[in-house]
């Protein structure tokens, strides 16, 4: 399962971004700029940065340069001289998180996914809830890995519908949501065809009169 994500890899030696990549490039689109030119693509704005701690003063240039200040930022420390003086000017300079040459690489790709998914769930992005997930750059939803197939119209109910885990939405509500209209009258066909496509996994669409909509998983036996 892919994710329509960009993820800049700048100025990190060879095997340190190969690694990444092998991990990463399954979800992720890895973009590599080993030989520190920063002329990356701007139309599409990275989750993350991953730089090598040397440049961070070029780092600091391209950020602004491409307005990528609230993108999540993490510096590697490729050698051990002075690596807590490096640490704490790295955080003092901006960076989310930093990594250690002396670290296994199995804490560098938790810290790196843990980045990921604060970002994307802060900026309503993604949505991960009991085998569910909801990508809303590309508007596909998926159960245990498997793509729902949902149409733009059924997405955005689904997503709207865990974005209120916790309350009902009424109908006027859901329907100002997809459409910016209170014309309720098309939403019970896409309601239906949601359902059908709900029809495999635990998670139901339940409609109260006088509440609205809201979501429920059933209990599995």
């Amino acid at each position: 399962m892919n994710y329509d994500f960009d993820i800049y890899l700048l100025g990190l030696p060879i095997a340190i971004a190969k690694l990444i990549g092998d991990s990463l490039e399954s979800k992720f689109t890895l973009k590599v700029d080993a030989q520190d030119k920063h002329d990356l693509e701007s139309e599409k704005k990275p989750i993350l940065i991953i730089y090598n701690q040397t440049i961070q003063r070029k780092v600091n240039e391209f950020r602004q340069r491409y307005s990528l200040e609230g993108i999540p930022s993490i510096a590697y420390i490729d050698s051990v001289n002075k690596s807590v003086e490096k640490k704490i000017r790295s955080l003092e300079d901006g960076a989310d998180d930093v990594l250690d040459y002396e670290m296994s690489f199995e804490e560098k790709l938790v810290r790196i996914n843990r980045l990921i998914q604060l970002y994307l769930k802060r900026n309503k992005m993604l949505i991960c809830l009991n085998d569910f997930i909801l990508d809303k750059n590309c508007q596909r939803g998926f159960f245990q890995k498997k793509n729902l197939n949902l149409s733009p119209i059924e997405f955005n109910i689904l997503f709207a519908l865990f974005e209120n885990l916790k309350v009902s939405i009424s109908k006027e509500k859901l329907t100002r949501l997809i459409w910016n209209s209170t014309q309720t009258s098309k939403l019970n066909s896409h309601i239906t065809n949601t359902k059908k496509k709900l029809a495999q996994t635990p998670l139901e669409i339940i409609f109260k009169k006088e509440m609205g909509y809201s979501i429920k998983f059933k209990k599995v036996n």
